[in-house]
Parts: C-alpha cells; sequence; structure tokens
C-alpha cells in the first residue's frame, strides 16, 4: 500500500486578486494546496483554521499591513513556526531592512517572477 503523501499548505495574501491567483496557479501542484485571502484580517482566520506551513503576504494591505501580520504570527507560540515571505514592490534596502526585522522568513520583489518564486517555496518547504 502506497503511503499518503501529505500535502504542504501555503497561504497567499495580497489585496489584488490578480497577485493572489499568479500565485495560486504558479504554487498549486500535487504536493502543495494554496488558499488565498485578500486582507490582513481574513487572513488571521485562514492562519487559525488552515495551519498552513508557509504564508506569502503582501506588505501593503488594508487592515493590517504584512508587516504587523507577520509581526503578530511570529510573537504568538502557536504560529510562530510558521514560515513567511514578505511580498514588496519597493526593493529599497530599508524596506527589505524593515522585512527581516519584522521575522520574516524571506522576501519576494514584485512585479512577481512566477518560476523564481515557485523555486524559492518549494526550497523553503523542502520540496526542491
Amino acid at each position: 500500500m502506497a503511503q499518503q503523501k501529505t500535502k504542504k499548505k501555503v497561504l497567499v495574501v495580497d489585496d489584488e486578486p490578480d497577485v493572489a491567483e499568479l500565485c495560486r496557479q504558479a504554487l498549486e501542484s500535487e504536493d502543495i494546496e494554496v488558499v488565498t485571502a485578500f486582507d490582513g484580517l481574513s487572513a488571521e482566520s485562514e492562519i487559525r483554521s488552515l495551519k498552513p506551513d508557509l504564508v506569502v503576504l503582501d506588505v501593503m494591505m488594508p487592515m493590517y499591513d504584512g508587516f504587523e501580520l507577520c509581526r503578530k504570527l511570529k510573537a504568538n507560540p502557536e504560529t510562530e513556526d510558521i514560515q513567511v515571505v514578505l511580498f514588496t514592490a519597493a526593493p529599497e534596502d530599508f524596506i527589505v531592512e524593515r522585512i527581516l526585522e519584522t521575522g520574516a522568513d524571506d522576501y519576494i520583489l514584485k512585479p512577481i517572477d512566477a518560476l523564481g518564486m515557485e523555486a524559492k517555496i518549494r526550497d523553503m518547504l523542502g520540496l526542491s
């Protein structure tokens, strides 16, 4: 009897539905389940119910921005082990420093390179 492979769960949070959909299409596969959310508030409830292995957060969003949500996740013992990747359209050093100060595990620059993002996420999930 073949052993059932457990899918890794990824939550993509971006207030631009086109970006969230691009990420879902790039990442979804037989070993990755992707769920999307469009703001920090709905992302929090998805995180509680989904218990994702990795969260991809846009920096600029309504409700909570990606910085605030990442800090909350990393400060909570129940979610501190979830890997977090932040999206940013701003490559400036101070933005990258701020991303890393929030406790994020990595970041991805926009516009998104779908293949590069997929490779980075798969590597972070141990699926490369």
